[in-house]
């Protein structure tokens, strides 16, 4: 995945490394994206948060999201 694949409002989770294998996230939804559009990179910032979330937002790069499996992708 890379930036130019999301937009505002899509549903993704996170790749989390673990001794079991890969997890993955509670699904999260996509509020905001910060990158050089004239060279995206896998590394560009994309800001996360979720349902309920009294907290601080999330920061993670592109590389390390997949859409949420319930995600239509057009």
């Amino acid at each position: 995945m890379d930036i130019t694949e999301l937009k505002i409002g899509d549903r993704v989770r996170i790749k989390l490394p673990s001794p079991q294998g890969e997890r993955l996230s509670i699904p999260m939804q996509v509020i905001g994206m910060l990158s050089s559009f004239n060279n995206p990179s896998s590394k560009d910032t994309v800001y996360l948060d979720f349902e309920g979330n009294e907290g601080d937002i999330w920061e993670e790069e592109v590389q390390n999201l997949v859409f949420s499996d319930n995600e239509e992708k057009s």
